[in-house]
């Protein structure tokens, strides 16, 4: 599917965003990563070259970039209310899921088959990616919902009603739900390693749970404001934080220690 650029775009070559850049995925299996930003682009990085190309626009902002574990397919997630899938080989749009009502905030691939996506209409979308269609719309967050991780059958969600949810993939239902909690809670990941689930919080706090039994683990305090991102080595399990204090730190998975602190850039 080829996509038009607007006028807007159309005149301008594309050597980066023009606009905050609001997501970066690396892809397996070779030297490159894709973008997405504010300016509604899409790019592709040949970190190799150290080119930069653009594979497309959405209609307004471009939250969430994604890349599925085989690295032939990128998800990127968008306030125009959809969901493009490109195929990595061509940079071409393969499908559009259209489906949300409002900003869709995050996208994870489950396999070749599915994907998850999430919105600030509320509501988690499971999708066919080869036809489009919504396998499953689970409802039950009270406000917007602003990430989504998947393990072993299990989706979990999180946003703006301060709760993390566990959400059974075939089915819909409601498998288990934290807080709600004092603070918003923008992030959330799966830490499959040791068989925990952790979310970052508005009040700058990690919390990290059991998957199974559902009880606390740890609570690090973190950062001292609002957590963008969290998210696990699929190899060690350490976790890694990302705030709006600039900071972006690496926790021991064992002690919960600060490992490392990553070079701060002022901005």
């Amino acid at each position: 599917m080829q996509l038009q650029q607007t006028s807007e775009h159309q005149n301008s070559p594309f050597i980066r965003h023009r606009g905050p850049v609001t997501c970066v995925a690396g892809i397996p299996n070779c030297n490159a990563a894709v973008t997405s930003g504010y300016d509604g682009a899409v790019g592709y990085a040949d970190l190799s070259a150290g080119t930069v190309e653009l594979m497309g626009y959405h209609d307004h902002l471009a939250n969430k970039i994604t890349v599925n574990e085989a690295g032939t397919k990128a998800a990127s997630s968008s306030s125009d209310y959809t969901v493009y899938i490109w195929d990595l080989a061509t940079r071409q749009v393969e499908r559009i899921l259209k489906g949300h009502s409002d900003d869709v905030e995050d996208f994870v691939f489950v396999d070749d088959d599915r994907g998850v996506s999430v919105s600030r209409d509320w509501r988690i979308i499971v999708w066919n990616l080869h036809t489009g269609a919504a396998l499953h719309i689970i409802e039950g967050h009270d406000k917007d919902v602003l990430s989504v991780a998947v393990d072993n059958g299990r989706i979990y969600t999180s946003g703006d009603d301060m709760t993390l949810r566990v959400w059974d993939l075939e089915t819909g239902e409601q498998i288990r739900m934290w807080g709600p909690f004092e603070d918003e809670t923008d992030s959330c990941a799966i830490n499959a390693t040791h068989g925990r689930a952790i979310l970052g919080c508005d009040d700058g706090v990690v919390r990290i749970f059991d998957i199974e039994t559902g009880d606390p683990v740890a609570e690090i305090e973190a950062h001292s404001s609002g957590i963008k991102r969290v998210t696990a080595s699929p190899v060690t399990g350490d976790i890694l934080s990302a705030a709006y204090d600039q900071r972006i730190l690496v926790w021991d998975a064992n002690d919960m220690s600060l490992k490392m602190t990553l070079e701060f850039r002022p901005s």
